[in-house]
């Protein structure tokens, strides 16, 4: 069964647009796990600040109030960091798998050229055969 060179383009056509599709997921969800991370480097950094704020109020504690409410400075400042964690390692996560779907869709796409490559140098091959024995044909008519 031989494949027709227009199904051969349209094959490619279409791995194109979905190897395009996933290019792009990847890149959005790459973006996103940037942001994430960034994310991370920020609550990061308001921990350290909080603790440098309860050791302040610390200091200056004069009752089990302000213990308190360093302790829930601290604690808040805790729980945004592992929240921001949590969603960059989701993000991440998706990066990865949008990047496993890119690679699929790449492999994809280079069959479907290869196929296209092979269709078109069948069909060369054939007309240049044709072509071929069409000029025999003409020189042993002139015979």
């Amino acid at each position: 069964m031989t494949i027709k060179p227009r199904s051969a383009r349209a094959l490619l056509d279409a791995r194109s647009k979905l190897h395009a599709i996933a290019a792009a997921a990847h890149a959005t969800s790459a973006a996103e796990t940037g942001r994430a991370a960034n994310a991370v480097a920020d609550r990061n950094r308001a921990l350290d600040e909080s603790f440098i704020e309860a050791s302040a109020s610390l200091a200056s504690a004069r009752s089990v109030h302000d213990l308190d409410r360093a302790a829930i400075t601290v604690a808040a400042s805790r729980g945004d960091l592992v929240d921001a964690t949590q969603i960059h390692a989701e993000a991440a996560a998706r990066s990865d798998a949008t990047m496993s779907t890119l690679k699929v869709r790449s492999r994809q796409l280079r069959v479907a050229e290869r196929i296209l490559e092979t269709v078109t140098r069948e069909l060369d091959d054939r007309e240049s055969r044709g072509e071929q024995r069409r000029n025999d044909d003409m020189a042993a008519r002139r015979r």
